[in-house]
């Protein structure tokens, strides 16, 4: 991860989600994108650096957990 914010006061769609992590990512083949840590609730729980893996999800956004956090089963 290069960078975050916590995002408290989000776009209709995550208002019911916030706080959350608003993540920009560095892909390992090359490239960057934006996403969401819905699990992120607070600045101390991800720091720049940390490795994340992208989480699929029913939900609107890319959505990424922390690779301490175990990837969904299926």
């Amino acid at each position: 991860m290069l960078a975050f914010t916590i995002l408290t006061v989000p776009g209709d769609e995550f208002l019911n989600d916030a706080p959350y992590a608003y993540v920009v990512v560095e892909l390992e083949g090359g490239g960057r994108i934006t996403g969401w840590m819905p699990s992120v609730r607070a600045e101390h729980e991800v720091a720049i650096g940390d490795r994340v893996h992208y989480v699929p999800s029913y939900r609107n956004g890319v959505q990424f957990a922390k690779d301490s956090e175990a990837p969904p089963a299926g």
